[in-house]
């Protein structure tokens, strides 16, 4: 995944899907499936690590978590702009 950081002059794109799963998508067509960064994300007070296999989460994830609640990636996310 740090291909697509430095290749890349876009950041990456965290989308929260309508089944709750999280979705990577790679600006300028970018292979999204090999962007496996794997996210933190705060339910509660318990902070979680989320797998993303193939660019999506192995799991749903509840619509009011805090993603990357540490803020130690860089992207963009829709769902919160």
């Amino acid at each position: 995944y740090f291909e697509a950081y430095l290749r890349v002059p876009s950041v990456p794109v965290l989308t929260r899907q309508p089944d709750g799963h999280l979705q990577w998508a790679l600006p300028e067509g970018g292979d999204a499936s090999a962007f496996e960064m794997p996210v933190e994300v705060q339910i509660g007070m318990e902070t979680i690590r989320i797998e993303m296999p193939q660019g999506r989460s192995a799991r749903p994830v509840p619509a009011d978590a805090q993603l990357d609640p540490q803020g130690r990636l860089l992207f963009e996310s829709p769902a919160s702009s």
